[in-house]
């Protein structure tokens, strides 16, 4: 992969973010306030950490930001997301993702907060969970369920006798 990400947020979705991300082959920077969440990843794996505030431009070009292929937000607070990956965008990073849990930011029919922010991506766990419960309760019979052109073209993979 060689991709180099920075990851902002040393809680669950992370670490788990640089586990899979490392595992590819990904260049890890993980950056967080808490030193002890950020012992524990040096322990446990192949990452670069950055204690400090994601949402502060200093800490996050130090952190490479410029250089990096993808920036993350995956902290527990919207809008700390939304203002680290905003700012990443600003000073470099080639792609930023931040992670939402409320749908005013990631419902765009009033307001597209991403587009107005300069974020490529925003991602909201609940709505793809209520969005996989429903392809799994809609198309039981199905093997795989795509969407395709932003959700307006779904492509199933069914069993044939």
């Amino acid at each position: 992969m060689g991709l180099n990400i920075i990851i902002c947020g040393a809680g669950e979705v992370g670490r788990h973010s640089a586990e899979v991300l490392g595992g590819l082959g990904a260049a890890i920077t993980i950056i967080d306030k808490d030193a002890g969440k950020l012992a524990a990843l040096d322990d446990l794996m192949d990452v670069q950490t950055l204690r400090g505030d994601a949402v502060h431009a200093d800490v996050l070009l130090e952190a490479g930001v410029a250089g990096a292929d993808v920036l993350i937000a995956a902290t527990h607070i919207d809008e700390i997301n939304l203002l680290a990956a905003s700012l990443a965008t600003g000073l470099g990073a080639g792609r930023s993702i931040a992670r939402v849990h409320h749908s005013v930011y990631f419902n765009a029919t009033e307001f597209d907060y991403a587009r107005h922010l300069g974020i490529d991506h925003l991602v909201c766990p609940d709505f793809v969970t209520a969005q996989e419960i429903a392809r799994a309760v809609t198309n039981p019979a199905a093997l795989a369920v795509e969407r395709l052109a932003r959700g307006r073209v779904e492509v199933q993979q069914l069993p044939v006798s």
